[in-house]
Protein backbone atom coordinates (compact mmCIF):
# COMPACT_ATOMS: atom_id res chain seq x y z
CA UNK A 1 0.00 0.00 0.00
CA UNK A 2 0.94 3.64 -0.47
CA UNK A 3 1.62 4.94 3.04
CA UNK A 4 2.16 8.37 4.58
CA UNK A 5 3.72 8.32 8.05
CA UNK A 6 3.10 11.03 10.64
CA UNK A 7 5.55 11.00 13.54
CA UNK A 8 8.07 13.04 15.55
CA UNK A 9 11.29 11.03 15.31
CA UNK A 10 13.08 8.26 13.49
CA UNK A 11 11.58 5.29 15.30
CA UNK A 12 10.95 1.61 14.70
CA UNK A 13 7.68 2.24 12.88
CA UNK A 14 9.43 4.54 10.39
CA UNK A 15 12.35 2.21 9.74
CA UNK A 16 10.33 -1.01 9.53
CA UNK A 17 7.66 0.42 7.23
CA UNK A 18 10.34 1.90 5.01
CA UNK A 19 11.91 -1.55 4.71
CA UNK A 20 8.62 -3.42 4.26
CA UNK A 21 6.88 -4.44 1.07
CA UNK A 22 4.69 -1.33 1.37
CA UNK A 23 5.54 1.96 -0.34
CA UNK A 24 6.15 4.90 2.02
CA UNK A 25 5.29 7.86 -0.19
CA UNK A 26 5.63 10.61 2.43
CA UNK A 27 6.88 11.37 5.93
CA UNK A 28 5.33 14.16 7.99
CA UNK A 29 7.16 15.42 11.06
CA UNK A 30 4.75 16.76 13.66
CA UNK A 31 6.17 19.80 15.44
CA UNK A 32 6.48 19.65 19.24
CA UNK A 33 3.43 20.81 21.17
CA UNK A 34 5.34 23.85 22.47
CA UNK A 35 6.78 24.81 19.08
CA UNK A 36 7.22 28.58 18.66
CA UNK A 37 9.00 30.85 16.22
CA UNK A 38 12.65 30.80 17.23
CA UNK A 39 15.17 33.58 17.61
CA UNK A 40 18.20 33.30 15.35
CA UNK A 41 20.49 31.82 18.02
CA UNK A 42 17.97 29.19 19.03
CA UNK A 43 17.26 28.37 15.39
CA UNK A 44 20.97 27.91 14.72
CA UNK A 45 21.33 25.60 17.71
CA UNK A 46 18.24 23.66 16.69
CA UNK A 47 19.64 23.09 13.20
CA UNK A 48 22.94 21.97 14.70
CA UNK A 49 21.29 19.48 17.01
CA UNK A 50 19.01 18.22 14.24
CA UNK A 51 21.91 17.63 11.84
CA UNK A 52 22.48 14.05 12.95
CA UNK A 53 21.82 10.74 11.29
CA UNK A 54 18.62 10.20 13.28
CA UNK A 55 16.77 13.33 12.13
CA UNK A 56 13.61 12.66 10.14
CA UNK A 57 14.41 15.04 7.30
CA UNK A 58 17.78 13.37 6.75
CA UNK A 59 16.17 9.93 6.90
CA UNK A 60 13.57 10.97 4.34
CA UNK A 61 16.19 12.56 2.10
CA UNK A 62 18.49 9.52 2.18
CA UNK A 63 15.55 7.25 1.32
CA UNK A 64 14.16 9.64 -1.33
CA UNK A 65 10.86 10.03 0.51
CA UNK A 66 8.98 13.37 0.33
CA UNK A 67 9.19 15.17 3.71
CA UNK A 68 6.90 17.76 5.33
CA UNK A 69 7.25 19.63 8.64
CA UNK A 70 3.79 20.22 10.12
CA UNK A 71 2.95 22.89 12.70
CA UNK A 72 -0.38 23.86 14.21
CA UNK A 73 -2.27 26.22 11.93
CA UNK A 74 -0.65 24.92 8.75
CA UNK A 75 -3.09 25.30 5.84
CA UNK A 76 -1.11 23.39 3.22
CA UNK A 77 -0.91 19.90 4.71
CA UNK A 78 -4.19 18.74 3.17
CA UNK A 79 -3.09 19.51 -0.38
CA UNK A 80 0.36 18.00 0.23
CA UNK A 81 -1.17 14.70 1.35
CA UNK A 82 -3.76 14.62 -1.45
CA UNK A 83 -1.05 15.05 -4.05
CA UNK A 84 0.69 11.92 -2.74
CA UNK A 85 -2.51 9.85 -3.12
CA UNK A 86 -1.85 7.61 -0.08
CA UNK A 87 -4.02 4.58 0.57
CA UNK A 88 -3.46 4.83 4.32
CA UNK A 89 -1.87 7.18 6.87
CA UNK A 90 0.00 5.70 9.84
CA UNK A 91 0.54 7.83 12.95
CA UNK A 92 3.15 7.17 15.60
CA UNK A 93 3.36 10.18 17.95
CA UNK A 94 1.70 13.45 17.00
CA UNK A 95 1.41 16.63 19.06
CA UNK A 96 -2.20 17.38 18.10
CA UNK A 97 -5.36 15.70 16.86
CA UNK A 98 -5.61 15.26 13.11
CA UNK A 99 -8.51 17.05 11.45
CA UNK A 100 -11.26 14.90 9.92
CA UNK A 101 -10.76 16.43 6.47
CA UNK A 102 -7.23 15.00 6.56
CA UNK A 103 -7.62 11.62 8.25
CA UNK A 104 -10.38 10.75 5.75
CA UNK A 105 -8.21 11.43 2.68
CA UNK A 106 -6.72 7.90 2.31
CA UNK A 107 -9.02 5.24 0.87
CA UNK A 108 -8.28 2.93 3.83
CA UNK A 109 -8.42 5.70 6.40
CA UNK A 110 -5.86 6.57 9.08
CA UNK A 111 -4.53 4.35 11.86
CA UNK A 112 -2.61 5.22 15.02
CA UNK A 113 -0.21 3.30 17.24
CA UNK A 114 -1.08 4.28 20.82
CA UNK A 115 1.09 3.41 23.79
CA UNK A 116 -1.51 1.82 26.04
CA UNK A 117 -4.12 -0.89 26.17
CA UNK A 118 -7.07 1.23 25.05
CA UNK A 119 -9.46 2.42 26.33
CA UNK A 120 -7.00 2.80 29.24
CA UNK A 121 -4.79 5.90 29.27
CA UNK A 122 -6.27 7.81 26.37
CA UNK A 123 -4.28 10.97 25.74
CA UNK A 124 -0.81 12.23 24.86
CA UNK A 125 1.18 10.76 27.77
CA UNK A 126 0.12 7.15 28.46
CA UNK A 127 3.58 5.95 29.48
CA UNK A 128 3.91 8.38 32.38
CA UNK A 129 0.52 7.51 33.85
CA UNK A 130 1.24 3.81 33.43
CA UNK A 131 4.31 4.30 35.63
CA UNK A 132 2.50 6.67 37.99
CA UNK A 133 -0.22 4.12 38.76
CA UNK A 134 2.31 1.25 38.90
CA UNK A 135 0.46 -0.60 36.17
CA UNK A 136 2.70 -3.62 35.68
CA UNK A 137 0.72 -5.07 32.79
CA UNK A 138 0.72 -2.33 30.14
CA UNK A 139 0.08 -2.68 26.45
CA UNK A 140 -0.09 -1.08 23.02
CA UNK A 141 -2.91 -0.60 20.52
CA UNK A 142 -3.38 -0.07 16.79
CA UNK A 143 -6.68 1.69 16.13
CA UNK A 144 -8.47 3.71 13.51
CA UNK A 145 -8.43 7.48 13.94
CA UNK A 146 -11.75 9.25 14.41
CA UNK A 147 -12.73 12.71 15.68
CA UNK A 148 -12.08 11.78 19.32
CA UNK A 149 -8.87 11.41 21.26
CA UNK A 150 -7.76 7.78 20.93
CA UNK A 151 -11.40 6.65 20.68
CA UNK A 152 -11.42 5.02 17.23
CA UNK A 153 -12.17 1.37 16.58
CA UNK A 154 -9.45 -1.01 17.79
CA UNK A 155 -7.72 -3.21 15.22
CA UNK A 156 -5.13 -5.08 17.29
CA UNK A 157 -3.74 -4.92 20.84
CA UNK A 158 -0.99 -6.60 22.81
CA UNK A 159 -0.15 -6.54 26.52
CA UNK A 160 3.04 -7.45 28.33
CA UNK A 161 4.44 -7.68 31.85
CA UNK A 162 7.04 -5.39 33.40
CA UNK A 163 8.85 -5.55 36.72
CA UNK A 164 8.95 -2.79 39.31
CA UNK A 165 11.80 -0.48 38.36
CA UNK A 166 11.79 -1.32 34.65
CA UNK A 167 13.61 1.53 32.94
CA UNK A 168 11.95 3.61 30.27
CA UNK A 169 14.44 2.27 27.71
CA UNK A 170 13.51 -1.34 28.54
CA UNK A 171 9.81 -0.51 28.56
CA UNK A 172 9.91 1.32 25.24
CA UNK A 173 11.94 -1.41 23.55
CA UNK A 174 9.46 -4.13 24.47
CA UNK A 175 6.46 -1.96 23.64
CA UNK A 176 7.76 -0.96 20.23
CA UNK A 177 8.71 -4.51 19.29
CA UNK A 178 5.07 -5.46 19.80
CA UNK A 179 3.83 -2.24 18.22
CA UNK A 180 5.71 -2.76 14.96
CA UNK A 181 4.35 -6.32 14.71
CA UNK A 182 0.80 -5.01 15.21
CA UNK A 183 1.15 -2.23 12.64
CA UNK A 184 2.51 -4.56 9.96
CA UNK A 185 -0.18 -7.13 10.69
CA UNK A 186 -2.88 -4.46 10.60
CA UNK A 187 -1.67 -3.11 7.26
CA UNK A 188 -1.67 -6.57 5.70
CA UNK A 189 -5.16 -7.35 6.97
CA UNK A 190 -6.57 -3.93 6.04
CA UNK A 191 -5.27 -4.41 2.51
CA UNK A 192 -6.91 -7.84 2.32
CA UNK A 193 -10.14 -6.56 3.84
CA UNK A 194 -10.02 -8.86 6.87
CA UNK A 195 -8.90 -6.45 9.63
CA UNK A 196 -11.16 -6.56 12.71
CA UNK A 197 -12.86 -3.45 14.14
CA UNK A 198 -13.66 -3.43 17.84
CA UNK A 199 -15.75 -0.46 18.95
CA UNK A 200 -14.39 1.21 22.07
CA UNK A 201 -16.58 2.08 25.05
CA UNK A 202 -17.44 5.74 25.39
CA UNK A 203 -15.61 6.19 28.69
CA UNK A 204 -12.17 5.12 29.87
CA UNK A 205 -11.51 3.34 33.19
CA UNK A 206 -8.56 5.70 33.77
CA UNK A 207 -8.31 9.51 33.82
CA UNK A 208 -7.04 11.21 30.67
CA UNK A 209 -3.31 10.62 30.20
CA UNK A 210 -2.52 14.31 30.07
CA UNK A 211 0.88 15.95 29.80
CA UNK A 212 2.69 17.34 32.83
CA UNK A 213 3.75 20.98 32.93
CA UNK A 214 5.74 23.39 35.08
CA UNK A 215 5.63 22.97 38.84
CA UNK A 216 3.67 19.73 38.55
CA UNK A 217 6.97 17.95 37.92
CA UNK A 218 8.01 18.63 41.52
CA UNK A 219 4.59 18.05 43.07
CA UNK A 220 3.55 14.69 41.63
CA UNK A 221 5.58 12.52 44.00
CA UNK A 222 4.26 12.17 47.55
CA UNK A 223 7.58 11.89 49.37
CA UNK A 224 5.95 11.62 52.80
CA UNK A 225 3.46 8.85 52.13
CA UNK A 226 4.63 6.72 49.22
CA UNK A 227 6.88 3.70 49.79
CA UNK A 228 10.32 3.84 48.22
CA UNK A 229 9.38 1.13 45.68
CA UNK A 230 6.72 3.35 44.09
CA UNK A 231 8.96 6.43 43.96
CA UNK A 232 11.83 4.39 42.52
CA UNK A 233 9.55 2.87 39.88
CA UNK A 234 8.31 6.29 38.72
CA UNK A 235 11.78 7.83 38.67
CA UNK A 236 13.20 4.90 36.70
CA UNK A 237 10.47 5.29 34.09
CA UNK A 238 10.71 9.07 33.73
CA UNK A 239 14.37 9.92 34.35
CA UNK A 240 14.90 11.34 30.86
CA UNK A 241 12.27 14.06 31.19
CA UNK A 242 10.49 14.36 34.56
CA UNK A 243 11.99 17.13 36.69
CA UNK A 244 10.98 15.65 40.04
CA UNK A 245 14.51 16.02 41.46
CA UNK A 246 16.81 18.99 41.79
CA UNK A 247 19.14 18.79 38.77
CA UNK A 248 22.89 18.24 39.08
CA UNK A 249 24.88 21.37 39.84
CA UNK A 250 28.43 22.66 39.40
CA UNK A 251 30.34 21.18 36.49
CA UNK A 252 27.41 18.82 35.82
CA UNK A 253 24.85 21.61 35.53
CA UNK A 254 22.45 20.96 32.65
CA UNK A 255 22.84 17.17 32.86
CA UNK A 256 20.31 14.67 34.22
CA UNK A 257 20.31 12.00 36.88
CA UNK A 258 20.45 8.27 36.21
CA UNK A 259 18.34 6.39 38.74
CA UNK A 260 20.30 3.50 40.24
CA UNK A 261 19.32 0.99 42.94
CA UNK A 262 17.56 1.80 46.22
CA UNK A 263 18.33 0.85 49.79
CA UNK A 264 15.79 0.52 52.56
CA UNK A 265 17.09 2.21 55.71
CA UNK A 266 16.28 4.83 58.32
CA UNK A 267 16.31 8.38 57.00
CA UNK A 268 15.73 10.42 60.14
CA UNK A 269 17.35 13.82 59.85
CA UNK A 270 17.07 13.99 56.06
CA UNK A 271 14.67 16.26 54.19
CA UNK A 272 12.53 13.93 52.09
CA UNK A 273 12.92 14.47 48.35
CA UNK A 274 16.25 16.27 48.76
CA UNK A 275 19.54 15.09 47.29
CA UNK A 276 22.51 14.35 49.53
CA UNK A 277 26.09 13.17 49.04
CA UNK A 278 27.71 10.62 51.34
CA UNK A 279 30.88 8.63 50.68
CA UNK A 280 31.03 10.17 47.19
CA UNK A 281 27.58 8.82 46.34
CA UNK A 282 24.49 10.88 45.57
CA UNK A 283 21.05 9.81 46.75
CA UNK A 284 17.55 11.17 47.25
CA UNK A 285 15.98 10.62 50.67
CA UNK A 286 12.66 8.78 50.92
CA UNK A 287 10.59 8.02 54.00
CA UNK A 288 11.91 4.44 54.19
CA UNK A 289 15.25 4.55 52.40
CA UNK A 290 17.63 6.04 49.84
CA UNK A 291 17.51 6.00 46.04
CA UNK A 292 21.02 6.26 44.63
CA UNK A 293 21.85 8.50 41.67
CA UNK A 294 24.61 9.12 39.15
CA UNK A 295 25.00 11.83 36.53
CA UNK A 296 23.87 10.91 33.02
CA UNK A 297 26.18 12.93 30.76
CA UNK A 298 24.56 14.21 27.56
CA UNK A 299 26.62 16.02 24.92
CA UNK A 300 23.60 17.89 23.54
CA UNK A 301 22.94 19.44 26.95
CA UNK A 302 26.57 20.56 27.17
CA UNK A 303 26.29 22.16 23.70
CA UNK A 304 23.14 24.01 24.77
CA UNK A 305 24.80 25.25 27.95
CA UNK A 306 27.87 26.53 26.10
CA UNK A 307 25.79 28.13 23.34
CA UNK A 308 23.77 30.25 25.78
CA UNK A 309 26.60 31.31 28.08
Amino acid sequence: MRIVIITQSVNEVVTHLSNSRHNVVGIIESAPRTSKKSKSKILYLSRYLRSNKKSLWKFAKSNRIPYYYFEKGDNFLEDWIRNLEPEIVVIRSMSQLLEEKIFRIPSFGTINLHGSLLPRYRGPNPTFWTYYHMDLRPGITVHYVDKGEDTGDIIYQAEFDIDIGTTLQEYSKRQMELGVELVLRALDDIEEGIAPRQIQPGSSPTPRARNIFGEEHRLLIDWHNWPIERIWHILRGTSTWLDALEPPSGLCRGQRWTILEFEKCLTHGYQLGNIYYEKKRAFVACTDGKIYLSVSFNLKQLVKRLAFR
